[in-house]
């Protein structure tokens, strides 16, 4: 197991730098124009609260990414890590389920579906490299 004074390497920093970047422009737009996202993301847009709702939890999201860009040492960001790899994984598969099983390929989908597979990569790969030191 890596130790727990370890430096956060500069890419994972620079992760979680663009994943609070998308999270906040995911959520915000969510949150401020869900119709504008619903019609985007191809869907029927008869549940706007829920996208609303869904909006708020990827700022929650953005900032629990941006405070583990501002921590200085892995066993700060440790757990956190391992969450927010299960929401980029549960994310890829909930966006592969639209793309590709029902075929709703809508640029917006497709661009979540693409940016959380490489940042599921991303911090799976750190979190491998972590525990293999």
């Amino acid at each position: 197991m890596q130790s727990q004074r370890t430096e956060i390497p500069f890419g994972l920093k620079l992760t979680f730098i663009l994943v609070m970047l998308e999270g906040l422009f995911l959520g915000l737009t969510s949150m401020l124009v869900p119709q504008l996202v619903a019609s985007f993301s191809g869907l029927p847009g008869k549940d706007l609260p829920v996208y609303q709702q869904v909006g708020a939890s990827a700022v929650g999201y953005a900032i629990l990414v941006f405070l583990c860009a501002r921590a200085k040492t892995w066993a700060e960001v440790r757990i956190p890590v391992i969450a927010v790899l299960f929401v980029e994984i549960t994310t890829t598969a909930g966006s592969f389920y639209y793309v590709v099983l029902q075929g709703v390929a809508t640029p917006y989908l497709i661009l979540i579906l693409v940016l959380s597979a490489c940042f599921a990569v991303a911090f799976g790969y750190y979190l491998y490299k972590s525990a293999k030191a």
